[in-house]
């Protein structure tokens, strides 16, 4: 049996090292909205190794899968690196995480998973 909160987010998610930093009840049953982040504190410069500096933390809206009956959407709110090397081309880049979702997508990884077996399988 799983007693720690984070674990349990995990488990009902689908997502692994996440926080969890709200959860809202939209009104008239809109469903529900979910604000989440990874649990990567640091990251390093993929061209000099340099570990990267925190620069900023943009919000990303993704449409999940139900849950419960009800629509969820997500708001990632991701990391932007800098890497401090001035010698380094690299002036900035954010962070990735396809198990949530894939670059400039609006959909979570696994809500786009569902909907392409719904079509693949059924022809929906």
């Amino acid at each position: 049996m799983i007693t720690d909160p984070a674990k349990m987010n995990e488990a009902l998610l689908g997502f692994e090292n996440i926080n969890v930093l709200g959860l809202e009840e939209l009104p008239l049953n809109q469903g529900l909205h979910l604000i989440i982040e990874t649990k990567k504190l640091e990251a390093y410069c993929a061209k000099c190794n340099t570990k990267a500096k925190l620069k900023d933390r943009p919000k990303v809206e993704l449409s999940d899968l139900t849950s419960f009956g009800r629509r969820v959407s997500l708001t990632w709110i991701k990391r932007r690196w800098y890497c401090p090397n001035d010698k380094c081309g690299v002036k900035s880049f954010i962070e990735d995480e396809p198990k949530i979702a894939n670059s400039r997508l609006s959909i979570s990884d696994r809500a786009a998973r569902y909907v392409t077996e719904q079509v693949g399988r059924y022809g929906r």
